[in-house]
């Protein structure tokens, strides 16, 4: 073992070779497969929290165990995932062990990075919690005035005894000033979800454009017999969109022109192992040139990207895979995608 520091790319660090893995599209950059292992400290007083892992971006068919348990696989590389860590956790020290496979190769038309090329982290919450992603923001009207905002979501109540959950949702303009609110309460049975969902009124919004890419923040609060359990922040831009099959795409009632590229998950000399500041940087080049909207080829992103493309004023066009058949001898339509396409 060696100690490394995430975001890291394995194949960036790897030989080329005319006859390496990945081939002449990949950069002549070897595949193969590779172990990490982070040990860890649970506090006694922990006890009643849960944890969860969870990965950014894992290249590819990782498998994760904790303790010796195994959690669980996903054979795609380009989709963030995770892991309940709670039940097979114990006081003082912890082992995660994750395994990334590689051996098939080429599966892309391109460099692609091996292992953990993006964020890794550790969550933690009570019993009640907000479900992973589990905040949705719709603005169904928008005017000069006023825009409705209805914001939902998921709660999930993982104990053993029903709860009475207090759901407070904020929304805060682009200064942070606090514009609107509401609070739910209801009985939320053990080891069940449910889905709250609140309308707000927000008075004469701030757009979202490509010059002026300002940003609400919906700031959510599960509170169980009046302790905080979670709290979850969701950034989110009000604007306006419709397509025309004669005139193409409008933004806030301007017909705009989408002026872009097509960008791999690449970081140049650190591979796909790209950390926050090389993204924001390589975005502002590309804003900076005149692009107002980036095509995701041929996968998803890390979730960075897309937060810094909504704080840049960057149109995202996001793909999710390269075709649903075989594109590459072992992509993911060969290796795994008819039992895992959902």
């Amino acid at each position: 073992w060696r100690k490394i520091d995430l975001p890291h790319d394995w194949a960036m660090e790897g030989p080329y070779s005319p006859d390496a893995a990945q081939g002449e599209k990949g950069g002549y950059r070897p595949g193969g497969s590779g172990w990490y292992r982070r040990a860890f400290d649970v506090p006694e007083e922990s006890s009643g929290r849960r944890l969860r892992i969870e990965f950014d971006g894992a290249y590819m068919n990782s498998e994760v165990w904790v303790n010796g348990h195994h959690l669980g696989q996903r054979p795609y590389g380009y989709i963030s995932f995770g892991y309940d860590l709670t039940p097979y956790l114990r006081p003082g020290r912890n082992v995660l062990a994750v395994r990334l496979d590689n051996s098939r190769e080429p599966s892309a038309r391109w460099y692609h990075g091996c292992g953990l090329y993006a964020p890794v982290r550790l969550v933690s919450t009570g019993d009640v919690h907000v479900m992973p992603s589990g905040v949705q923001v719709v603005a169904s009207s928008l005017a000069a005035d006023s825009a409705t905002v209805e914001i939902t979501t998921e709660v999930a109540n993982a104990g053993g005894a029903d709860a009475p959950v207090k759901v407070r949702t904020t929304v805060l303009d682009p200064s942070g000033k606090e514009v609107a609110s509401s609070e739910r309460t209801f009985a939320l049975a053990a080891a069940s979800e449910a889905k709250e969902t609140g309308v707000f009124r927000v008075p004469a919004p701030q757009r979202w454009d490509i010059d002026t890419p300002v940003l609400y923040t919906a700031v959510t609060e599960i509170r169980v017999d009046g302790e905080v359990t979670d709290t979850a922040r969701t950034s989110f831009g009000l604007r306006e969109i419709k397509w025309d099959t004669a005139t193409g795409f409008w933004l806030n009632g301007r017909n705009v022109k989408l002026l872009g590229v097509a960008e791999h998950l690449e970081g140049g000399p650190v591979g796909a192992a790209w950390p926050d500041a090389l993204i924001r940087w390589k975005l502002k080049l590309l804003k900076d040139m005149g692009c107002n909207a980036v095509r995701t080829a041929h996968n998803p992103q890390v979730p960075r990207f897309y937060e810094l493309c909504d704080e840049l004023g960057i149109l995202v066009m996001d793909e999710i895979f390269d075709g649903w058949r075989q594109k590459a001898p072992q992509d993911y339509g060969q290796q795994a995608f008819p039992e895992w396409w959902q």
